[in-house]
Formats: structure tokens, C-alpha cells, sequence
């Protein structure tokens, strides 16, 4: 039989070390939270309307971005290049995650509420949703990048 020790090793009824970390993840099943994955489910017209970057659409991008980042949006080869790319690898996740959740339920188990996690980062830094942000896109597109080299 096996147990997890105060150390959060994984041992056997003699003590042997079977793993160093719970599930290799540290991630315990018990915890797990279903959650809304808003990309599974919609139509390939609405997953565009949500989720690709218009940089030719001045009016949507002045609701979102202050007035330098929409010139250099709309002014820049290179960052309208990688906002295309960006949403060229969101497709090829939104085709894998329907491979795996293959009954189309967007409702799926995280280890992490990512919709809390979010609003938390917004409450701690005052991000006021309804103002225009100056955080450039490319630096989210980056820091996401980042992210899963680090996981």
C-alpha cells in the first residue's frame, strides 16, 4: 500500500521512496475544479470574433489599447505578424483540447481556477476592465510564451 508522508513523498508500507512528489505534479485529484474553457465549444465564426486581434479595426482597438499602442498596432508589420501567429497557435489548441475533451463540454478539471486567478491580478493591480490598457499586446503574447517554457 502506499501513502503520502508529511514531506509530500510518495512511500510504500516499508518506507521505500516510490516518488518524490505526489502524482509527479503535486497536484492532488480531490482538488480538482471544473471550469469553463470558452474556446472548446463555439463555432469557428464566433471563435474568431473573440479571439483574434483585428489590428485593422481602429474602433474595437481604441475601446482596448491607448492611443500609442493602436498606432503601433496598426502600424507595425512585426506585431501584427505575431498577433496572427499568436492566434494561429490558439487554433491548434482549441484542435487539440477538442481531440481530448471529444463530447464538446467546455466544462473541464484544472488544478488552477484560471478565471479566479485572473480576477485576483486584476483586483491587485487595480485593472479597470472599462479604461483603455497601456500593456502592449506583445508583451502578453510574451509572458504567456514564457510561461510555458517554465511549465
Amino acid at each position: 500500500s502506499l501513502m503520502v508522508s508529511y514531506d509530500g513523498t510518495v512511500r510504500n508500507s516499508t518506507n521505500t521512496l516510490v516518488q518524490l512528489c505526489y502524482g509527479e505534479d503535486g497536484m492532488d485529484g480531490a482538488h480538482m475544479e471544473f471550469q469553463q474553457m470558452p474556446i472548446i465549444k463555439p463555432s469557428n465564426a464566433a471563435f474568431r470574433r473573440g479571439f483574434k486581434f483585428d489590428h485593422g479595426d481602429e474602433r474595437s482597438l481604441r475601446r482596448a489599447l491607448n492611443e500609442e499602442l493602436v498606432h503601433q498596432v496598426t502600424n507595425d508589420a512585426r506585431v501584427q505578424s505575431e498577433l496572427d501567429n499568436e492566434f494561429l497557435q490558439l487554433q491548434e489548441d482549441r484542435t487539440l483540447l477538442r481531440q481530448i475533451f471529444r463530447k464538446g463540454d467546455s466544462r473541464i478539471p484544472l488544478p488552477v481556477n484560471l478565471s479566479r486567478l485572473i480576477w485576483n491580478a486584476q483586483n491587485i493591480f487595480h485593472i479597470d476592465r472599462r479604461r483603455p490598457t497601456d500593456l502592449h499586446p506583445l508583451n502578453v503574447v510574451d509572458g504567456v510564451r514564457e510561461g510555458q517554457l517554465d511549465g
